[in-house]
């Protein structure tokens, strides 16, 4: 597949004054629509300013031969490789709000994502008799993901016309990155299904999963799940309802593992750094940003699934509900680290996260016959996450809170922690003894005056530091 894709780029229509105009008197486009110099810049005026191109191409192959060894056993090999190839350009011209000050800036992104995967699959399915089947499953499976990357970026051009093609022509700054990684996943996988008298279905599975992005101790995760179904439509009770033609009751415990998916944050990585010495410039390494972590592993995910599958009414109403509860341990995090170890942030695992919902599908087959069919279908699903535990501080006591990435304990994960709203200062109100204007406050502030934010005092703090749920007539960063 190829594609071929224009876009506008770094346009900022949200924060543009909706008083200006894009077009004057003569119906020309105008560079400021407020009418005064060096204010925003139109946003239609950047865009016209500016070129902003991808194109690529997208390759998948796949080959899944099946080989019937015996009337019960069958082998099959599942082979996929994907590739993509991508070249974007940008070009913001020395009239565009970003390229005024350096005579315009030109981009080229190329990138080359590829993908290979493996599966070798063996199952065995014998029926024993008519009560009685067996099925096992054994699967070898092994993937590779690579990634590279080369960004250009040329800043000041005398000769605009060739737009982001002229980037070699570039004489003020010219950047280039490379970004080159790699990324190993295997799994081995058992599963056993027992039938019995197709009333009674139990399964059991058993994998170890690897990664290679995790540290050398932590590659591999044995992971089981175990499963149970009851076809209660089956059992002598229902035989003679014809109102229920299915009625089936599942439930299954188990759990899987998720990997950072970020290559080399396990180890010790170099960053091209050029530096200056005795007047000549020379290039060197220097640590990356990102603390390595030499326990790093897997974040794992626990289970509970509770399940109902019906069909009523001659098959009129189908669907199905479940119940679920998640539980994620061994978070996989960012924390930041002090700016005396020379780096900024590290990936770590910690914490506790539980996801619970319930989701029901509903089908009504209104007409169902050879010559007309008509469904309807609804679906509804509810999700609450929690956060329920962090880490430990260096006193062993635990931590319910970081503002830097936004983790709290108690909360789901993503909440915006924030002051709260409450309305718009008025003529009249008493500025001098408002909260934000409290000289105790965090940021307290001065002038308050009508059409400014109101900001709700919701919380204090006794002389232990401890809230107290009161407001105490400040506003404060708690």
């Amino acid at each position: 597949m190829n594609d071929n894709t224009e876009r506008a780029a770094n346009v900022n229509v949200i924060t543009t004054s909706p008083l200006g105009r894009a077009y004057d008197e003569d119906g020309n486009l105008t560079q400021f629509p407020s009418g005064e110099e060096l204010s925003a810049v139109n946003p239609i005026w950047n865009l016209r300013e500016q070129d902003n191109d991808e194109k690529g191409n997208d390759y998948v192959i796949n080959i899944t031969p099946i080989w019937q060894i015996t009337k019960d056993l069958q082998y099959q090999l599942k082979t996929n490789l994907t590739r993509r190839t991508s070249e974007r350009g940008q070009y913001q011209s020395s009239l565009s709000s970003a390229g005024d000050d350096v005579n315009g800036i030109a981009r080229i992104d190329n990138s080359l994502t590829e993908s290979y995967l493996i599966e070798n699959i063996l199952t065995y399915d014998k029926a024993f008799n008519e009560n009685n089947r067996l099925n096992l499953t054994f699967v070898q499976s092994s993937q590779e993901n690579k990634y590279s990357r080369t960004f250009t970026e040329g800043q000041g051009f005398t000769n605009e016309s060739l737009s982001y093609d002229g980037i070699s022509n570039a004489v003020g700054n010219v950047t280039v990155e490379r970004d080159k990684n790699q990324q190993r996943l295997a799994s081995f996988m058992t599963r056993a299904r027992y039938n019995l008298n197709n009333k009674y279905l139990l399964t059991a599975t058993a994998r170890a999963d690897g990664a290679s992005v995790n540290s050398q101790d932590n590659k591999w995760s044995f992971n089981p799940a175990a499963s149970f179904a009851w076809k209660i439509h089956n059992e002598g009770f229902l035989q003679d309802v014809n109102s229920v033609q299915e009625l089936k009751f599942r439930a299954s415990y188990g759990s899987l593992v998720n990997d950072l998916g970020r290559a080399y944050t396990s180890l010790f990585t170099a960053d091209g750094q050029n530096y200056t010495f005795d007047g000549e410039s020379f290039s060197g390494y220097s640590p990356s940003v990102i603390l390595p972590n030499t326990d790093l592993k897997f974040e794992r995910i626990t289970t509970l699934n509770l399940g109902l599958d019906f069909s009523l009414f001659n098959r009129l109403l189908t669907g199905n509900v479940d119940y679920y509860d998640a539980r994620t341990t061994d978070l996989l995090l960012r924390r930041g680290v002090p700016s005396t170890t020379g780096y900024q942030y590290t990936f770590f695992n910690a914490g506790e996260l539980q996801n619970t919902g319930v989701e029901l599908n509903l089908t009504a087959n209104i007409v169902d016959n050879d010559k007309f069919k008509w469904s309807v279908s609804t679906n509804w699903s509810t999700n609450k996450n929690k956060l329920l535990e962090l880490y430990n501080d260096g006193d062993n006591n635990p931590v319910t809170t970081d503002d830097s990435y936004g983790y709290y304990v108690g909360q789901p994960v993503g909440v915006i922690y924030q002051y709260e709203f409450d309305g718009i200062w008025q003529e009249g109100e008493d500025f001098a003894n408002a909260p934000q204007a409290n000289p105790e406050s965090a940021l307290p502030q001065e002038n308050l005056r009508p059409g400014d934010i109101k900001i709700k005092d919701t919380n204090g703090v006794d002389a232990n530091g401890n809230e107290t749920g009161i407001p105490d007539g400040k506003i404060t960063l708690e």
